[in-house]
């Protein structure tokens, strides 16, 4: 009988403890042997996955449904095939004399029974004996368990694989998954005081390593009573000591892990043995393609090998080991150094040429396509990346590096990609300097700059961009192939975080003519983005269209589907400016949609938190607050802590349009911290009107007209947020400090981060001022060129007649010109025209 159960005559027992999870399979298995063409059926997988536990399930639930019940035959004990039949005798007590499979058919032919073998792997060579046995008595069934499929023509397999598991630590109520489940009962039946909840993590962690193994977990969980799970878990990551068992009843095919995956590893042939040991390089599967390359493996080892439960075939070409039975191979290849350094090298080569085969393909048109087969593979880029950083092989890190940085990019590995492009750029910095491995420190260092931005690392990242500019100058060398590798582009976008908006325009304008001098495709569209982003800081709306369609033009040519959502987000903010809210919520939804193909985090929150600020323009206040919301939460998953400030920053204004001040305050005082701690200025500003504008509402007048006339002197606001700031000095009738007395922004910052505004008791009170969206009441379209000039004539006192004239053209002309003008500005005469422009900067 096998361990856990009890019962007498053959007939299956109880279970000693409780059967968890396997409804899925109880289910299918069930199903099976339901099925009048299904008459002999195998549990396969390897040992220690549960298949003993099942069949026993099983055909507890099935023995009402044979009229003859069911027998459990356990095959472990014996080493012969000729003892089979004596087995299966004595489990339906049957006394055999001569053939006993002849005498068993007999016995049967008549009889509608469940036939359970169990533990069938060592004894393969007798599987034809039951063919015969199955065709004397059409009414038996057989049930088998074992590491390795019969291979008989009419043999159905059931293949078994671990408990289902949490992937991550947001997975809710974990007990829900069977191996979470299991660890805990086993550990709760050994430290009665042991609780799920405190260590939670790492249990997950447990129960991933051993891919939900049944026989790993008990064992792990086992170690409970002297152990936290946290170092159960370090101790499993380490190797396989502690998968040992220490109760005296368990089966010694059981008692560790080493042995069991011993045991299968005895049936393998030298060769097949050999294969075996240097598969343990992959990591999350891998194609026969890269098994063949890497491993030297052909089909039909890799068949043998799935035969007997070492490896499975996942879905579509892929090929996968158990991480436990990965471990065990990593062990046995380790002990011969030479054997493994040869195939770690081999794995390297293979996936730094696969993402080299890509690059085209993830830079472009087949986006999609490229960045799925990375996914698919990323396990193994990763390790084959770290061999070639740890060996300084610098003509891999140069085939992979654009792939992998784009990756990083469309899905928002931000943090990981800065590590892997930091020990590169560490790695080569070692070595003796050559023309190659510097354009190859150059191609990565531009990369790295790029993660340092997306981060917040904004020092780091200025300082190695000015150190790349140095390099090309005294190489005298053009940027090197990928993108971004133009340095004057992150200079610009390390411009506009600035609130220098005058210099990212120029860093564009130098991008753009690099790109085109020496042709760049990629530089060039986006070299166009940074000028279409830079034209919206100043407020020329007309500019910043111009230069968004010119970078979607050279994306629509090279087939960049996944930048395009930023120029999306670009006309979005343009339409929205104009006050063209239904245009720019398409644009911004057309964005979502994109970077949601690509299961692009970062993309996604970036067009909630624009969907976000249209609901405020449009009053949708509930609908607001769940854009910014599910922007934050995904903002926080990928640490990007600029877009986290803007989303908090969003939760704030729609706090205030609802009149929670105490919240506005705590998500603005959070914003405003995040903000500073990454250098981000130009949003700090933002963030500073919008507290100026919450502690008008609460009535402290004083520190808002303070903040708001800071915010309209200041060149690093955006134009948007100047012309936002006068018009909260307007609304809230507040005096703007004269520029001589308003304070430095590090000054009002850090007293701001000091001590921090309490919202006054009686702020519920206030109500004066009933809150409307900001740009719906004080952004203006901006004014043509013409229409400049136009305005300052009519500063000056000049009338149409005398502005016809220095202009030369029809007075007509010059009174559409003014129509124009009053109609923008809201205004309804030429004086109301001056005094308005003049609050908005348009005039001196």
């Amino acid at each position: 009988m096998p361990e856990g159960v009890s019962g007498q005559d053959g007939k299956p027992g109880q279970q000693l403890s409780r059967f968890i999870g396997r409804e899925q399979e109880t289910a299918a298995v069930f199903r099976s042997l339901q099925n009048p063409d299904c008459r002999l059926l195998t549990l396969v997988g390897p040992g220690g996955i549960g298949k003993t536990r099942l069949a026993l399930h099983v055909a507890g639930l099935a023995e009402d449904h044979f009229d003859d019940g069911c027998r459990w035959i356990d095959l472990q004990p014996i080493s012969s095939v000729d003892l089979i039949g004596h087995t299966i005798a004595d489990a339906i007590d049957l006394t055999v004399s001569g053939d006993p499979f002849q005498q068993i058919a007999n016995s049967l032919k008549n009889r509608h029974m469940l036939l359970v073998l169990d533990n069938f792997e060592h004894l393969l060579d007798g599987a034809l004996l039951l063919t015969p046995l199955l065709a004397a008595a059409p009414a038996v069934k057989l049930l088998i368990t074992s590491r390795e499929a019969l291979n008989l023509r009419e043999e159905w397999i059931h293949h078994l694989e671990g408990l289902s598991y949490p992937m991550d630590h947001h997975a809710g109520d974990i007990r829900t998954y069977a191996a979470v489940e299991l660890f805990a009962a086993t550990a709760e039946r050994l430290n009665p005081s042991f609780g799920l909840e405190n260590d939670k993590e790492a249990v997950i962690r447990i129960c991933r390593h051993v891919d939900g193994m049944p026989l790993a977990l008990e064992l792990a969980a086992s170690w409970a009573r002297t152990l936290s799970c946290a170092q159960i878990a370090a101790e499993i990551e380490r190797g396989f000591g502690l998968l040992t068992a220490k109760a005296r009843n368990l089966p010694e095919r059981h008692r560790s892990i080493q042995i069991i995956f011993r045991q299968t590893c005895d049936m393998l042939t030298q060769v097949e043995y050999a294969v075996f040991k240097r598969l343990a390089v992959f990591r999350g599967g891998f194609t026969w393609e890269a098994a063949e390359h890497v491993a030297e493996a052909s089909i039909p080892i890799l068949s043998v090998l799935i035969d007997k439960s070492l490896l499975k075939h996942a879905s579509g070409d892929r090929y996968q080991m158990h991480e436990l039975v990965r471990q065990y191979a990593a062990e046995q290849l380790s002990a011969i150094p030479d054997e493994m350094q040869r195939v770690r090298e081999r794995h390297s080569v293979f996936f730094m040429s696969f993402l080299k085969h890509w690059e085209v393909s993830i830079m472009g048109g087949g986006q999609r396509e490229g960045i799925a087969a990375l996914k698919a593979d990323m396990d193994n880029v990763r390790t084959a990346w770290q061999w070639a950083v740890e060996h300084a092989a610098v003509a891999l890190i140069e085939q992979g590096a654009t792939a992998l940085a784009e990756y990083g990019q469309v899905q928002s590995h931000y943090q990981e990609a800065a590590v892997s492009f930091e020990q590169a750029v560490a790695s080569l910095g070692r070595q003796q300097p050559t023309q190659r491995l510097e354009r190859t420190k150059l191609l990565i260092s531009h990369y790295l700059a790029g993660f340092y931005l997306r981060i917040g690392r904004l020092s780091e990242a200025e300082q190695i961009l000015l150190e790349c500019e140095a390099t090309y100058h005294r190489l005298g060398i053009t940027p090197v192939a990928g993108f971004t590798t133009d340095p004057a582009f992150n200079l610009g976008i390390l411009a506009l975080i600035r609130g220098n908006y005058a210099a990212a325009l120029q860093y564009g304008e130098q991008a753009r003519q690099t790109s085109e001098t020496y042709p760049h495709p990629n530089n060039r569209q986006l070299a166009y983005h940074l000028l279409a982003e830079a034209a919206i800081g100043l407020g020329d709306y007309k500019s910043a269209e111009r230069y968004a369609q010119k970078s979607y033009a050279l994306l629509v040519e090279t087939g960049n589907r996944w930048f395009m959502a930023y120029t999306f987000n670009q006309l979005g903010t343009i339409a929205r400016a104009l006050r063209d809210y239904q245009t720019a919520r398409q644009y911004f939804e057309a964005s979502y949609t994109i970077r949601e193909e690509f299961n692009d985090p970062e993309g996604m929150a970036l067009a909630l938190n624009h969907l976000g600020e249209i609901a405020l323009q449009q009053q949708a206040y509930g609908d607001a607050g769940i854009f910014f919301h599910k922007s934050l939460t995904i903002y926080d998953e990928i640490s990007d802590r600029g877009g986290s400030a803007r989303a908090r920053n969003g939760l704030a204004i729609t706090a205030m349009a609802v009149r929670d001040y105490q919240a506005a305050r705590d998500q603005l005082k959070r914003a405003l911290e995040i903000a500073v701690e990454i250098q981000f200025v130009s949003f700090i500003l933002t963030i500073l009107m919008n507290i100026g504008e919450l502690l008008a509402r609460v009535g402290l007048m004083d520190r808002a007209a303070t903040l708001l006339s800071l915010v309209a002197h200041q060149p690093a606001a955006s134009h948007d947020t100047q012309l936002l700031s006068l018009g909260l000095l307007e609304q809230f009738k507040l005096e703007r400090l004269p520029d001589t007395q308003v304070p430095e922004l590090d000054i009002v910052v850090s007293s701001l981060l000091q001590v921090f505004p309490e919202i006054p008791a009686e702020a519920a009170s206030v109500r004066e001022h009933p809150y409307t969206p900001k740009f719906q009441q004080f952004s203006v379209e901006p004014l043509t060129e013409r229409e400049q000039e136009v305005l300052h004539y009519i500063a000056e006192g000049l009338q149409n007649r005398e502005i016809a004239q220095k202009l030369i053209v029809t007075v007509g002309t010059v009174k559409a010109h003014v129509n124009h003008i009053y109609s923008k500005l809201d205004v309804t005469n030429r004086v109301q025209a001056v005094v308005r422009a003049r609050e908005l900067n348009l005039l001196p």
